[in-house]
C-alpha cells in the first residue's frame, strides 16, 4: 500500500477492499470501486499500478485532478474526459490499464458511449473508483452495471466510516438563508394574484406563521459564529460565478478577519494554482468554489465546509461532504446546511444511508453530529404549501383570450408579458386549445401510422417521411408508443462493403451504407477488428506542416480519409501548435470586428479555430453586440425552421445555431417538449 502517513492509515480499512480489487479484476479484467469520497479510491488504483507494473492511462474530469495524479504516480499518463471522447479508439487500446477516476461521469451520453467502446474491446484492465456509482439526475442510471458488468468492489459509506472510527464524526448545522427574501415573494405574488377569498386567507395565514418564525430564528452570521471549529480552514460552495461575490460577504460579515479566497473556470490556471496554494499555506482561511473543488481535488487541513450551492444531487451533495471528512483529518469538522439541501434530497426520497441518520430533531446528539433544524424544515414545508395555493387553478377571462388572439400569432411565447400570472406553458396549452398555435403541436394519427408501419423497418431514417418532426421529437414519440427500434442484423454485403472501404476512407464508408449511422458503422468496424491501416505518409505530413500554421483546421480538407480528430492528433505529435501566440494584428480584428460579427470573425483570422478565437474574446473581455431580430430574419425562420431545423442557420449569416435555438423558442415554433409529452389542452388550466 502508499506509504506516509495516507498510505499508513489506508492500510486498516483499505486492505480487503484491495484484496477484493486484486481478485476481481483477475477474474474479469474490469472493476469499479465504490467507497466513500476521502477514502482513499486513488491510493488504492495507484498501488495496483506499481505491483502489476501495468502502462496505464487515468481519465479524469478536471485537469487538476489529472495533476494530483501525476503528483501521485509519474509512471502513468493522464487525460481529461473531454479528450478522452475525441482520442482515437486504437490509441487507448495500446494501453495495459485504464483507471476511469470519479467514474460516475461514463454516464453521460458521449463519454459513456467511448467508454463502452472501450470496456468492450481492450485486452487489458479497466479500473473504475467514484463514490457513487448511480447518477440519481439522469433516473438512475447505474454505471457499475453498464460498464463493469456488476464487478463492483465496495468499500466503506461515510456512515459505515463514521460507525468504525476511520474518519472522524462531524456537526451538521441547518439553517437557510434569504429566507425573508423567500417570504417577500410569496407576499407580493399574493396581492397581484385573484385568489378567491378562502383561499387568500389560508394564504396570508401560512405566511404570518413564517413570518413568526423567521424573527425568532437566529441570522446565518450568527448560526455561522457560534458553531465555527477553531482555527477555521474550510470550502465555501457556490451555485455559480456570479454568487461567489455574495458568499465573499457572507463570510467577510461573519468572520472579518478570515481570509477569503477563490478558485473557478474564469480565472487563469496560474491563478487558480496561486489562490489554492495561498489557502493551503494559511492557518486560517476560506476559499469559494462552485465545482472545481468538489470532487477529486485533495485539499489537506479543511475542518468546515459552507454549503451555498443548491443541489438535488446526491452525488454532489456527497461531494461536498466529502471535501472535509477525509481519512486522517484532526478535530470534528463542521457542515453548515445553509440552503436546505439536506431537506431536498430528503424529499426525492433517495436512501443514501439514510443521509448520514441526519433525521434527528434539534438538539439531539449521536455520534457527534449534531442538527440545527431551526425553522429550515417546517419553513420549507410551509413554502411549499403557499406556493400551492398561489398556483392554484383560475379560469381564462374573455380579455385575456383575446389578448392570446390578437398578440400570439405575432410575439409567440412573448405574449406571457402581457398576463400576469401566467406561464409560458399555460399560455402555450391556451393558444393550442383556441386553435392559434402550430398545428404539429401535436403528434397526429397519420404521423404515428407512419412510424408503426416503418420504423421496424426504416429505424431512424423515418425521419424524412415526417418533414417538420425532429429526430429528438421523433425519438420521444416513439419511446411514448412503445415502438422498439429494429435489431437490423448486419448483412453480409454490408460487412464486405465495410472491409473493402473502412481501411481506405474511415467512416466516411458510412455514405455507401444507407441506413447506417456513423456511430453504428463504427461499432462495426471495431467488431469486424478494422483499422484506418494507412500510416501517416511523408507527403501528409508536409501539407500539415506547410498548411496548417495558415489554414488551421480547415487543412481537413486537403487530406481525403483523414477525420478531424486524426489530423488533430498528428498536429499534436507534429509539435505544429506550439507557435499559437496572438498577434497584435490578430487582437485589433477581433476588437474591431467581433462586436459586429460575432464568430464569423473567424473567416478573417486564417489559422484560429473557433474555440480558439472564442477563448481569446473572453481573455480580451471583448462583448458581441447584441442586434434586434428583424421581421424578414423572423419570416424565414417561419418558412424553414419545421423543414430544416437549426440547419436554417446557413440561410441567416450573422446568427449562430444557439441565437437561433433561442429564438425558434421565442416564436413558439421548437415542439420538442409537447412532442415528447404528448399533452391535451387543459381548456384553460393554468400549468406550474
Amino acid at each position: 500500500m502508499p506509504t506516509g502517513k495516507e498510505g499508513e492509515m489506508l492500510l486498516g480499512h483499505n486492505e480487503p477492499v484491495y484484496k477484493n480489487l486484486c481478485e476481481t479484476l483477475e477474474k474479469h479484467k474490469k472493476a469499479i470501486v465504490v467507497t466513500f469520497t476521502g477514502g482513499g479510491k486513488s491510493f488504492l488504483a495507484s498501488e495496483y499500478l506499481a505491483e502489476s507494473g501495468l502502462h496505464a492511462l487515468v481519465v479524469c474530469p478536471k485537469r487538476t485532478i489529472c495533476s494530483q495524479w501525476a503528483a501521485l504516480n509519474q509512471s502513468v499518463d493522464t487525460m481529461t474526459y473531454s479528450a478522452f471522447a475525441k482520442v482515437p479508439l486504437e490509441d487507448l487500446l495500446r494501453y495495459e490499464a485504464v483507471i476511469l477516476d470519479e467514474a460516475h461521469h461514463c454516464g453521460s451520453r458521449v463519454w459513456g458511449a467511448r467508454a463502452k467502446e472501450l470496456t468492450e474491446n481492450t485486452a487489458g484492465v479497466v479500473i473504475g473508483l467514484t463514490a457513487d456509482s448511480v447518477r440519481w439526475s439522469d433516473g438512475g442510471k447505474d454505471v457499475a452495471q453498464e460498464l463493469f458488468d456488476g464487478h463492483i468492489v465496495k468499500g466503506y459509506s461515510l456512515q459505515e466510516a463514521i460507525e468504525q472510527n476511520i474518519v472522524r464524526p462531524f456537526s451538521y448545522v441547518c439553517t437557510i438563508i434569504g429566507f425573508n427574501r423567500m417570504i417577500q415573494e410569496r407576499v407580493e405574488r399574493l396581492s397581484n394574484g385573484k385568489l378567491d377569498a378562502r383561499l387568500r386567507a389560508k394564504a396570508e395565514h401560512l405566511i404570518a406563521r413564517l413570518k413568526l418564525d423567521a424573527e425568532a430564528a437566529a441570522s446565518v452570521t450568527d448560526v455561522l459564529r457560534q458553531y465555527m471549529p477553531a482555527n477555521p480552514k474550510g470550502i465555501v460552495f457556490t451555485d455559480d460565478i456570479a454568487a461567489i461575490e455574495e458568499a465573499r460577504g457572507l463570510m467577510n460579515e461573519a468572520f472579518p478577519d478570515m481570509s477569503c479566497y477563490t478558485i473557478h473556470s474564469k480565472q487563469s490556471k496560474e491563478k487558480n494554482e496561486a489562490q489554492l496554494a495561498a489557502f493551503m499555506q494559511a492557518p486560517t482561511a476560506c476559499i469559494i468554489s462552485v465545482n472545481m473543488l468538489g470532487e477529486g481535488v485533495h485539499v489537506d487541513g479543511v475542518n468546515f465546509i459552507v454549503m451555498l450551492r443548491r443541489t438535488q444531487s446526491p452525488t454532489v451533495y456527497f461531494q461536498q461532504i466529502g471535501r472535509c471528512t477525509k481519512v486522517g483529518s484532526d478535530g470534528e469538522p463542521v457542515i453548515f446546511d445553509i440552503v436546505g439541501n439536506r431537506c431536498t434530497l430528503r424529499m426525492i426520497e433517495v436512501k443514501k444511508a439514510e443521509f448520514l441518520g441526519l433525521s434527528r430533531r434539534d438538539g439531539e446528539k449521536k455520534g457527534g453530529q449534531f442538527v440545527l433544524s431551526s425553522y429550515l424544515e417546517d419553513g420549507l414545508r410551509v413554502l411549499d404549501e403557499i406556493d400551492e395555493l398561489l398556483n392554484q387553478w383560475r379560469p381564462w377571462s374573455v380579455e385575456e383570450d383575446e389578448i392570446i388572439r390578437k398578440f400570439y400569432p405575432s410575439e409567440g411565447l412573448e405574449t406571457c408579458s402581457r398576463l400576469s400570472n401566467r406561464t409560458k406553458n399555460s399560455v402555450r396549452d391556451r393558444a393550442c386549445f383556441l386553435g392559434i398555435a402550430r398545428s404539429n403541436y401535436y403528434w397526429k394519427k397519420e404521423e404515428d401510422d407512419i412510424l408503426r408501419k416503418y420504423h421496424p423497418k426504416e429505424g431512424t431514417t423515418v425521419c424524412s417521411r415526417l418533414p417538420g418532426r425532429t429526430r429528438n421529437a421523433i425519438k420521444a414519440r416513439l419511446a411514448t408508443l412503445g415502438i422498439v427500434a429494429p435489431n437490423n442484423r448486419w448483412t453480409k454485403e454490408e460487412d464486405n462493403i465495410l472491409q473493402e472501404y473502412y481501411p481506405i476512407e474511415g467512416l466516411a464508408a458510412c455514405s455507401r451504407l444507407p441506413g447506417r449511422t456513423r456511430a453504428a458503422t463504427q461499432q462495426r468496424a471495431v467488431n469486424l477488428g478494422l483499422t484506418m491501416s494507412s500510416r501517416w505518409t511523408e507527403e501528409e505530413d508536409n501539407i500539415l506542416r506547410e498548411q496548417y500554421p495558415i489554414e488551421g483546421m480547415a487543412v481537413c480538407s486537403r487530406l481525403p480519409g483523414r477525420s478531424r480528430n486524426s489530423v488533430m492528433q498528428r498536429v499534436f505529435r507534429l509539435n505544429l501548435t506550439v507557435s499559437s501566440r496572438w498577434t497584435k494584428e490578430e487582437d485589433d480584428i477581433l476588437r474591431t470586428h467581433y462586436p459586429k460579427e460575432g464568430v464569423a470573425v473567424c473567416s478573417r483570422i486564417p489559422g484560429r479555430t473557433k474555440e480558439a478565437t472564442m477563448s481569446r474574446v473572453s481573455h480580451l473581455g471583448i462583448a458581441s453586440r447584441r442586434r434586434r431580430w428583424t421581421k424578414g430574419e423572423d419570416d424565414i425562420l417561419r418558412k424553414y425552421y419545421p423543414i430544416e431545423g437549426t440547419a436554417v442557420y446557413s440561410r441567416l449569416p450573422g446568427r449562430t445555431r444557439h441565437g437561433i435555438q433561442k429564438r425558434v423558442v421565442a416564436l413558439s415554433l421548437h415542439a420538442e417538449e409537447a412532442q415528447a409529452t404528448n399533452r391535451l389542452p387543459s381548456g384553460g388550466k393554468r400549468s406550474g
